[in-house]
């Protein structure tokens, strides 16, 4: 029997809507990988893996009905006119593509970003491919990676298959001439679609169009995070990532709340050196000045709080750090400014918090003054070592912009030193460092040395004494970047110059590596800070205040008793211990008092109040509490935006 024949318009719809849903069931098993990959380890809900997948459809769809749009209404006005469907199949495929697989890839990728920091890929990721070399070898260089590479190739080969598959069975049906009275009666088939098509980039049927606190459906932070889609999550982020700031901080009263942090930082407007046009400057002057030792921070990539009591066959992962809380100034409720690594250089030397995703080393330069300048003008020599490529997230410029005369980088290494697209290991890092150190050592200026470990973000390349001394290659990256870091602490306060010097260990952020309880990862945030030095200076006691990395130069110049001029957001812990510590991710805003935790989610528009340790939104419950907490920080981002902006900074 001879298969009826197909009308030539509805021919080329069915084939749209093929491309459609063909590449929506593919993006919704890409959201179950997601679900299985990403999971958390205490258990799942099926009620809520479902919801989170039907919600994922709506967010999948309004990214393919904007692909859609163009061919569904190509196709169908040209098949309405009688133009054969054939005749526009290569433009369409092409165009499908073009533009799908790209989603697939984002998707794909969007995994491993998540496991990493716990949260969608957002345009502030795009600035990496700015350094492709540095990125593509950490995508490449990373074995872990190619299980999704692969992935990538699988999705990307059955989304074509299926594609010249159907095609081939569509076309092979379709009527050759069609008279004009015969294709017009598709003409309501063909709106409907278009009105499907717009209600999908719509993405709602109710008054506001998708948004993305509708993925927030329960009080499972990971499961609230399942339905969104990365190409979503990047066009949102945009809205930040070139505008001022989010709506929340812009909209702040910043006059208002330049009075609240003057008092914070017990700024005086009637003092005689009181200049409005740079209203966080103050001079910070002791009677009596203190000696000029020389200051070294270690920038320490990735180490939370939490990897000190990580644990493996019943001895510390990182005993080194571990038994340095006992021996040392450690700061117990301390917390990075951000979440990436240019964020806690910028946070730490110049005391100004990240806007969100935006990077902090621009071009050009923000100019700042900081402990970097504050040092100088005593007559410090400033130097820098980083492990790898100095063009990375624009630290060469930025650095020699902001006081600092030398950056050591893998310029200055060996090529045979060079273990991964991040440059050198640790101990070489050490090793270089303290040779040059000894040589600025034998002027009599001090100097300040600030090194910015890298060992312990992927690619892993742990040596082989290391293999044995974790259960996860993290685990076996922290033991040797902990032993790195007592060789160099141990070596160096051997040398000459050793009792005259000031170590500062802190992270440049944390990791997640475990369930995450909030909104906002706080383990990403909560970093260790210690402070090693003369008895005279240092002694060894926890300090419990709340503090960040923007209260360190000013913490360091108190310990240190320098004058000095202050122009940052940051206050010296010791003097003055703070109420609260606030600080940002990509798309959060989080304040701590070591006993409650605030987070905002400038996306959702959600506000979440947890006291630590436990899981459930105390925001309703304790309201006063979490509007003070929104209230302070709020403030303290609106005027540390402004400063950059308004170049309070320089």
């Amino acid at each position: 029997m001879k298969n009826k024949t197909l009308s030539l318009v509805f021919t080329g719809l069915a084939f749209i809507a093929f491309l459609h849903l063909t590449a929506l069931l593919l993006l919704t098993v890409v959201r179950i990988l997601f679900i299985v990959f990403c999971s958390p380890a205490d258990g799942n809900s099926f009620g809520l893996i479902l919801r989170s997948i039907a919600i994922g459809l709506q967010f999948d769809n309004w990214v393919l009905s904007f692909i859609t749009a163009l061919p569904l209404t190509v196709v169908g006005i040209a098949t309405l006119a009688g133009v054969a469907p054939k005749k526009l199949k290569i433009p369409v495929n092409v165009w499908y593509f073009t533009f799908v697989i790209p989603v697939f890839i984002l998707g794909i990728a969007d995994i491993p970003y998540f496991l990493y920091f716990n949260d969608h890929i957002n345009i502030g990721s795009f600035s990496w491919f700015a350094f492709a070399k540095d990125t593509f070898g950490m995508i490449f260089l990373d074995w872990h990676n190619y299980l999704y590479l692969s992935l990538v190739v699988i999705f990307s080969f059955l989304f074509i298959f299926n594609i010249l598959r159907i095609e081939k069975i569509i076309f092979s049906r379709q009527e050759e001439v069609v008279p004009a009275r015969r294709r017009l009666k598709w003409i309501p088939m063909f709106l409907l679609m278009g009105a499907a098509c717009f209600a999908g980039m719509r993405g709602s049927f109710q008054r506001y169009p998708l948004r993305i606190g509708v993925a927030y459906f329960s009080d499972n932070n990971f499961y609230n995070r399942v339905g969104l889609n990365p190409v979503f999550n990047i066009v949102e982020s945009c809205k930040y990532y070139f505008d001022e700031s989010a709506p929340e901080i812009s909209e702040v009263d910043v006059n208002q709340a330049l009075l609240f942090v003057q008092k914070e930082l017990e700024i005086n407007v009637s003092d005689k050196n009181y200049h409005s046009s740079f209203p966080l400057k103050r001079k910070i002057i002791f009677q009596e000045e203190g000696e000029k030792y020389n200051v070294v921070v270690i920038l320490m990539e990735s180490v939370a709080t939490a990897d000190l009591e990580r644990t493996y066959n019943g001895k510390p992962v990182m005993p080194f750090l571990s038994q340095l809380r006992n021996n040392s100034l450690y700061f117990s409720n301390f917390y990075s400014a951000g979440n990436h690594t240019n964020c806690g250089i910028t946070a730490t030397l110049y005391g100004y918090t990240p806007d969100f995703a935006k990077p902090t080393m621009t071009v050009p330069s923000t100019r700042y003054t900081g402990l970097p300048d504050a040092l100088k003008k005593l007559g410090y020599k400033n130097h820098f070592f980083i492990t790898g490529n100095p063009q990375y997230d624009r630290m060469n410029s930025f650095l020699y912009d902001n006081h600092f005369e030398r950056l050591h980088s893998s310029y200055d290494y060996p090529n045979s030193k060079q273990v991964n697209n991040f440059g050198v290991a640790d101990d070489y890092l050490f090793e270089y460092g303290l040779q040059k150190l000894d040589e600025l050592a034998k002027s009599t200026a001090p100097f300040f040395a600030t090194f910015l470990t890298v060992s312990n973000h992927p690619p892993y390349i742990i040596p082989d004494e290391y293999k044995n001394c974790g259960a996860t290659d993290h685990e076996r990256i922290l033991a040797f970047a902990d032993h790195c870091l007592q060789q160099f602490v141990e070596s160096a306060q051997k040398r000459s110059w050793g009792p005259k010097t000031l170590f500062v260990l802190l992270g440049d952020h944390g990791n997640l590596d475990g369930n995450n309880l909030y909104d906002m990862p706080l383990q990403y945030n909560h970093i260790p800070c210690f402070v090693i030095g003369p008895d005279e200076i240092v002694k060894s006691e926890t300090c419990e205040t709340p503090g960040s990395q923007i209260d360190l130069g000013a913490t360091l110049m108190g310990l240190l008793h320098l004058s000095y001029t202050d122009n940052s957001m940051g206050t010296n812990l010791m003097e003055r211990p703070k109420k609260y510590a606030y600080f940002v991710g990509d798309n959060h805003i989080g304040c701590c008092d070591g006993t409650y935790f605030f987070c905002h989610n400038i996306n959702s528009k959600n506000d979440f109040l947890y006291k630590i340790g436990d899981s459930e939104n105390l925001a309703s419950a304790l309201s006063s509490k979490t509007e003070e907490m929104r209230q302070y920080c709020y403030r303290m981002m609106a005027v540390n935006n402004a400063a950059k902006k308004q170049k309070w900074t320089e």
